[in-house]
């Protein structure tokens, strides 16, 4: 075998990138795609899945590298227990984590396959097939509150406690309509699935029975 002196060392999770490529506050699925600033080692955090200085607590994590409501690229991984997966098969995303584009939409130029997914993680892994919902289940083991649809009434809206990170569907948040028109192919009148179902037309089952691509939605 030939070996090239002097070539960059690969990322773990990203083959495709060079190690220590990205920049302060990029997404990133291991500590070896993050850089090496003014002698500081980055790291990747294990609630927002951003590169971070390991110094930083949690206020400056969300000072430094924000996050706008109605931007959803600008969103962390959301996860509310820690998340330290840094290869495949990302088991703690789903379990933990809200935003569905964590692990497999994550980081641009990720694989040289498809662009984004980890290397090792196949598209149909629990990880990636992650349909678009309110999160009931963890409204109701961190409030004892049922659904999205109690807390909003109990709240009297979703600006508290950043609800519409729980409740994108409840609160409109526009990471369902971001995602799922990226993911899902449109019907022949050029609506896709979510639109359907968000609009009450009609439901999953009903969208799948009509053959319409439902993969992000439902």
């Amino acid at each position: 075998a030939t070996v090239t002196l002097g070539a960059a060392a690969s990322s773990s999770a990203c083959p495709a990138l060079e190690a220590n490529s990205l920049s302060e506050c990029d997404r990133c699925l291991s500590d070896d795609l993050c850089p090496s600033l003014d002698g500081v080692e980055y790291k990747c955090d294990h609630y927002v899945k951003k590169c971070v200085a390991p110094t930083w607590n949690v206020s400056e994590v969300r000072s430094r590298c924000p996050e706008t409501e109605g931007d959803p690229s600008t969103w962390g991984a959301m996860c509310k227990l820690p998340c330290a997966d840094q290869s495949s098969p990302f088991g703690c995303a789903a379990r933990n984590c809200l935003n569905e584009d964590f692990p497999c939409h994550w980081v641009p130029g990720c694989s040289s396959a498809d662009n984004w997914r980890p290397d090792g993680l196949p598209l149909v892994s629990s990880a990636c097939l992650r349909s678009c919902n309110d999160h009931d289940a963890f409204v109701k083991a961190l409030y004892s509150i049922d659904s999205c649809e109690a807390l909003k009434e109990e709240w009297g809206g979703c600006a508290v406690n950043s609800m519409w990170q729980m409740c994108p569907v409840t609160c409109s948040s526009g990471e369902c309509s971001s995602r799922c028109d990226r993911e899902e192919v449109p019907d022949d009148a050029g609506a896709r699935c979510h639109e359907h179902v968000d609009a009450g037309a009609i439901d999953c089952v009903e969208g799948v029975k009509r053959g319409l691509d439902c993969h992000c939605k439902c």
